[in-house]
């Protein structure tokens, strides 16, 4: 009896073992095959993450080879919150979690619990950067924010302004810091402070909604690139815009930073070469701070290329590097004085510098040897309204080159109604007014020419064109407008003959790898000769504007400066409304040599009363330093806030008198 019992025991005991090493098998498969991916993930083993390095931005010189936008190296330190989490998960035992409101079926309001990201990295990487001395204050709500949107793939900013020293202590630590990720990325900058501001224009931070799908499934870690958004840098973003790089890190067990597996650098975008000369540059950009707002323009006849394109007030586009603080974004756009605007290239009433494209009208229709009885006025419409010339005696019979010396107004109003509105306007649109010039800066602007289809059909639909419509178009009154650059560019075409250069401010475009992409050539737009004037008619006008500033009832005496260099010159005054006063654009506009010309320059000062005693002495000294033994240096300039006050006059000291040489004695 005592066998078979101890045989009974034997079975069950053997019948335990066998079921237990069934379910060890068992269980032992669902591991290796159904729970095999879960498993496999826990397993502490290296992991790769991949980078992307931000491109290079290329840099824009001046036509010296001067930099006037460049990089500088700049420490960041980014949070990769995914990593930060695993490092928590792998390392911490209590869960850190949080009670948020979700959806369910149905419609039903309910609760969950999710990891807190916040609490995570409060616990571990933001304590672990205050025993290195970085004790900076983080929003939770951001925090948890960006993991929700972004996970690992874009990096939270922790700083992007590190010193030199922290970056080296952050570096040196990296392995025990995991989920830190420090780095050098260039950082735009202006070396000029806010020369040529305007101009240069800015950069803006890529976005982090902008990331393409395809480039998500390559980088683990996205940093992407700022890109133009304004000025040359916007118009020649393609060209500035380098190519990323990538790097390719190993981490060990816990998110332990191991070593870069594999890098490709990042490279340089091209160099984008302007026409301006960044000496003469600052020297304008510093007349212009005698003025509350203004803009000069200053253009080489023989080419288009615009040596200087200024405005004030200007703009530090530095302040925007890498965010606009609120202080300085209030100092903007709280300045009446519109910093924004490029007065260069913003169209403005001209006044009597519209006299010259009238002129070229005259000039081809064989109106050069007309005469015109000035008696102060002349009268248009039923009610013959008076339009007044700015000298009301009157100017008696004057020919061409006398009105243009002069600047009589009733001469012009009359030429213009004598040619009618087609030949009037034609000229007009010939000569670029009324459509932009199309350099490569935004915010230029096309201006308005009364009687030109764009006028008709969205300046004033259904008006038609009439006599003191034409007479209010040849003095610059009304509805037209110019720009600096427009005015500057029609000038320089009196001055060169007859060929209306296309004005250019990009001079070429050079690669380091690809060579030259772009060199830019001279492009005539128009040749006068060929449109029906002839150079005697042209010199008719010349003659006209030299008189304005050589002889003693010239208009633009003002801008006189030297017995060998001869200047020729229009000025312009325009009766406007700002602020709700009465106000005036005070213009000048002017060649020289006059016998063997080399340079334009056309000077607006808003609020100006007078434009042979405003904007003349700008254009003089402009033409100093352009003849000047010794040209200006490049000079770092200061913001210049401006102001909406008027100016009657302009005193300007003359800073080149010296260079100008014995024999350039002055009047």
């Amino acid at each position: 009896m005592k066998v078979k019992r101890y045989r009974i025991r034997l079975l069950v005991l053997l019948a335990l073992m066998i079921s237990g090493l069934y379910f060890l098998l068992a269980q032992l498969k669902i591991l290796q095959t159904e729970q095999k991916e879960r498993w496999t993930q826990n397993v502490p083993t290296e992991s790769e993450e991949t980078i992307r390095i931000p491109a290079v931005r290329g840099e824009i010189i001046d036509r010296t080879g001067i930099v006037l936008a460049s990089n500088t190296p700049n420490y960041e330190l980014d949070l990769n919150l995914s990593s930060v989490k695993d490092y928590y998960k792998d390392t911490w035992i209590p869960k850190l979690e949080r009670e948020t409101v979700a959806s369910r079926a149905g419609g039903m309001i309910g609760t969950r619990n999710e990891t807190d990201i916040a609490a995570i990295a409060n616990t571990t990487i933001l304590q672990q950067l205050k025993s290195f001395g970085f004790d900076k204050k983080i929003s939770e709500r951001a925090l948890r924010s960006h993991y929700a949107t972004h996970r690992g793939l874009v990096g939270f900013k922790y700083s992007d302004s590190l010193t030199f020293d922290e970056f080296c202590i952050l570096a040196e630590n990296t392995a025990s810091l995991p989920g830190a990720e420090v780095a050098i990325r260039p950082r735009r900058t202006y070396p000029y402070g806010s020369l040529a501001g305007h101009v240069l224009g800015r950069i803006k931070g890529w976005a982090k909604g902008d990331i393409p799908e395809h480039e998500k499934s390559i980088f683990s870690h996205y940093v992407g690139d700022p890109y133009g958004d304004s000025g040359v840098e916007a118009t020649m973003n393609d060209y500035l815009r380098g190519v990323p790089g990538k790097r390719t890190i190993n981490r060990g067990p816990k998110g332990v930073y191991i070593g870069v597996k594999e890098e490709i650098p990042a490279s340089a975008g091209a160099t984008v070469q302007l026409t301006i000369d960044a000496g003469l540059q600052s020297y304008v950009e510093g007349l212009l701070t005698n003025v509350g707002r203004g803009g000069i323009s200053v253009i080489d006849v023989k080419t288009g290329e615009i040596l200087a394109l200024a405005t004030v007030p200007t703009i530090n586009q530095n302040d925007y590097i890498p965010r606009i603080s609120h202080e300085k974004f209030k100092y903007y756009t709280d300045n009446k004085a519109s910093p924004f605007l490029n007065n260069a290239i913003q169209e403005h009433q001209p006044g009597s510098v519209f006299k010259l494209p009238i002129a070229l009208a005259a000039a081809q229709a064989g109106l050069t040897t007309y005469y015109h009885n000035c008696r102060g006025y002349e009268a248009y419409g039923r009610d013959q309204r008076k339009v007044h010339c700015w000298l009301t005696s009157g100017h008696g019979s004057l020919g061409l080159t006398s009105a243009i010396q002069r600047s009589c107004n009733p001469y012009f109003m009359s030429l213009a109604n004598k040619m009618g509105s087609k030949r009037t306007v034609d000229m007009f649109s010939l000569m670029g007014f009324g459509r932009k010039t199309g350099i490569q800066v935004t915010g230029e602007e096309a201006g308005i020419v009364p009687g030109s289809l764009d006028w008709k059909r969205n300046i004033r639909p259904g008006s038609s064109v009439t006599p003191s419509t034409l007479a209010n178009l040849s003095i610059g009154q009304q509805d037209s407008s110019a720009s600096t650059l427009q005015v500057a560019a029609a000038t320089a075409a009196i001055a060169n003959g007859g060929k209306y250069m296309k004005p250019r401010i990009i001079k070429s475009v050079k690669h380091a790898q690809k060579g030259l992409i772009i060199d830019d050539q001279p492009v005539l737009k128009v040749d006068l000769t060929k449109e029906g004037i002839s150079s005697s008619a042209l010199k008719v006008i010349q003659r006209g504007m030299w008189r304005a500033v050589n002889e003693k009832a010239g208009t633009a005496r003002p801008v006189y400066f030297s017995n060998s260099i001869k200047v020729a010159a229009k000025t312009g005054t325009a009766q406007t409304n700002e602020f709700g006063r009465k106000s005036n654009n005070a213009w000048t506009t002017a060649y020289a040599p006059y016998d063997n010309p080399r340079y334009a320059v056309c000077a607006v000062v808003i609020g100006g009363t007078s434009g042979g005693k405003v904007a003349g002495p700008l254009v003089r000294e402009t033409f100093r330093a352009l003849f000047a033994d010794s040209f200006p240096q490049p000079q770092v300039m200061e913001n210049y806030a401006g102001h909406i006050n008027g100016l009657d006059e302009l005193i300007l000291t003359n800073q080149f008198l010296k260079e100008l040489g014995p024999n350039n004695s002055e009047q």
